[in-house]
């Protein structure tokens, strides 16, 4: 049974790296190895994307898994396998950290089982690999766990401080861990306790720990403050992202979320029997009953699995309970959860074993415990394993190639263009190109440009996040595809977006508030009355003197170290220019030349012209859209 098992893994492991290896990593996966890409041709641990910025906010998944990558692509260069190898590496890691730890306790047999049970988790095939950073910080603690818990009690002090470091690169890696160090730290607490009360030795094994566990995290935030330059930036970027981490984890209100902790959880609860692909009966079976056989084990005399499964149970309660009641739903996302998955599957495994290792269970009661654990186990992760390998798509993947061959295939010399958050890392990495966001390109600037591409991938095509440019430039298609679409865009040479709107049914208007209604024959300018650098309305005819804006520039960063200004055009005749006050509501007067071609009783066209824009509410987050300055109302005055 050992050797079919031990080969189970091994041929699951193979299968996993072979199918990584011939698919692109996932758009955060992408974000993530952009930095390794820099990291490796000599430009620090920074990402190439409204500038070189350094320690870049939208990275999710941090050095603990970037230095690799970036040593494998120093080495070997990006391309399909190398960008998949880390995630490899440590799923392989992983395997022998479970396999060698728990192959102690409890057999080679058992041991080999619970590897093949984290291999069968749900979405292991797209959440282990493809970039993202969820297995790679759960590999980090669960082998402080490990070294902590599966020798002989008590732990050495070298085991402890090993612990420690170990829960250091997990938070490191992913800040969502400290769900697991907390779980870890918790159980450390209790078994010191009631091994020895609170004496010296139980303070000892908490600050050898937390001695390990500063190590990691000190090198890197002294590395951070190095880049970042000073402290004042060092401080602000913490104070950004400790307002981020709060909202996204849901202790900050800020995401849309579902009223009620109740309903919130049983809201969230369907979308993870979907994510499992199990009826909402099956799925919480799946959940609930490792945990309460799990929880016999505080009563185990085998003190080597006792506090290590109690320390797994904790964690991944504590991860679910966070999932479904805390989480915001807007954020419910099923990569959110799969570390939880994770460890279920591999307490389903525990459960199996627990005939074996809790006492006060009869041996008849324990064989049908066990009986029953293993067949309902079985039935779980061949329903998972069947699951993982069914993501595979053949016909995204030759999508992607083409994709990248028509950027590689584009002049060196022509800018390619993300929008704002939609910056198709993935295209950008594996063809070696460099995306500008085109949100931070000046309308005076981007009218220069006749032969430019715009790099559209999955989340672009479900945000259309280009059809703005696309309805007011002159553009070519070089690939249009499900998931990949790639044009060449010359922004000297306009379309008409406004001839829909020129009918009598239009509704237009020579003087519009803005507070009030949303004005459709406009665009370049958002539902809540946000400018963007190139804003056009089509407005009411009117023999006009002069035109009236009345605009407001919030105080929040914006990109550009300059005063704001708007110049106005009507009907392309350039009626000057004014500068825009900051913090306060401003009406700008713009004068129409007489000199002016306005053609008689037709429809006229203002367009405004901006040279800055917002940041939102901290530098060191991404807008997606392109916000100027909010525009209140505007009026044609006639003459």
């Amino acid at each position: 049974m050992t050797v079919v098992l031990a080969g189970g893994m091994l041929a699951f492991l193979v299968m996993v790296a072979w199918t990584w290896a011939s698919t692109p990593v996932s758009f955060d996966g992408g974000i993530n190895l952009q930095v390794a890409q820099n990291m490796a041709d000599g430009a620090g641990y920074a990402r190439n994307y409204q500038g070189l910025r350094y320690f870049p906010s939208e990275v999710a998944t941090n050095v603990p898994y970037v230095l690799p990558a970036t040593a494998i692509f120093a080495l070997f260069g990006v391309n399909l396998v190398t960008a998949q190898l880390t995630n490899i590496v440590y799923l392989a890691l992983f395997a022998v950290a479970l396999f060698v730890f728990l192959g102690r306790s409890m057999g080679m047999a058992w041991a080999s089982f619970a590897v093949l049970a984290t291999f069968a988790a749900p979405g292991m095939m797209i959440y282990g690999g493809n970039g993202y950073g969820e297995l790679v910080a759960l590999f980090w603690w669960l082998l402080g766990t490990l070294i902590l818990f599966s020798g002989s009690p008590p732990p050495s002090s070298r085991d402890l401080f090993l612990c420690g470091v170990c829960f250091g690169l997990s938070v490191a890696t992913k800040t969502v861990l400290a769900i697991g160090v907390g779980s870890t730290g918790l159980i450390l607490c209790l078994y010191s306790l009631q091994a020895e009360g609170l004496s010296r030795n139980t303070l000892q094994r908490i600050l050898f720990v937390a001695a390990g566990f500063a190590v990691p995290l000190a090198a890197i935030e002294a590395w951070r403050w190095l880049a970042l330059g000073n402290s004042a930036t060092y401080l602000d970027w913490w104070q950004f992202q400790f307002v981020e981490i709060g909202e996204q984890a849901g202790v900050v209100e800020h995401f849309q979320d579902t009223p009620g902790v109740w309903a919130k959880g049983a809201k969230h609860f369907v979308v993870l029997s979907n994510y499992l692909q199990l009826n909402p009966a099956l799925a919480a079976v799946w959940l609930l009953f490792p945990c309460l056989v799990c929880s016999l084990y505080a009563f185990s005399p085998r003190k080597e699995l006792k506090w290590l499964v109690l320390s797994i149970l904790l964690c991944a309660v504590a991860y679910m309970t966070w999932w479904l009641f805390v989480t915001p739903s807007m954020k419910a996302w099923p990569r959110r959860i799969f570390n939880g998955v994770v460890l279920i599957n591999l307490l389903w495994v525990f459960a199996c074993y627990a005939g074996n290792a809790v006492p006060f269970l009869a041996r008849r009661s324990a064989a049908v415990l066990s009986a029953l654990s293993i067949l309902a186990a079985c039935a779980f992760f061949v329903h998972g394993g069947l699951q993982a390998f069914s993501s595979k798509k053949p016909a995204l993947e030759r999508e992607f190639a083409r994709a990248v061959e028509a950027l590689e295939s584009a002049p060196g010399n022509a800018p390619i263009f993300g929008k704002g958050w939609y910056s198709s890392p993935v295209l950008a990495l594996y063809s070696g190109r460099t995306v500008t966001d085109i949100n931070t390109v000046p309308a005076a600037e981007l009218e220069k440009q006749t032969a430019a591409y715009l790099a559209i991938d999955p989340p672009a095509i479900a945000a259309k996040a280009f059809d703005i440019y696309l309805r007011r430039f002159q553009h070519r298609a070089v690939l249009i595809g499900q998931w990949f679409q790639v044009y060449e865009v010359d922004f000297s040479s306009r379309l008409d977006w406004t001839e829909p709107f020129r009918n009598p049914d239009a509704s237009l208007k020579h003087d519009i508030e803005f507070a009030g209604e949303t004005y459709a024959p406009a665009i370049g300018l958002f539902d809540d009355h946000w400018a963007s650098m190139d804003t056009e309305l089509l407005l009411a005819p009117v023999k006009a003197s002069e035109v009236r804006l009345t605009v407001y520039r919030p105080m929040v960063p914006y990109l550009f170290d300059r005063p704001l200004t708007i110049t106005a055009y009507l009907e392309g005749c350039e009626l000057g220019s004014n500068v825009v006050p900051t913090d306060r509501v401003t009406t700008l007067t713009f004068k129409v030349p007489a000199t002016c071609a306005l053609g008689e009783g037709q429809p006229l066209v203002l367009r405004l012209i901006s040279d800055n824009i917002s940041r939102g509410d901290s530098r060191w987050g991404i807008e997606s859209r392109q916000l100027s300055y909010i525009l209140t109302r505007v009026a044609l005055v006639p003459g």
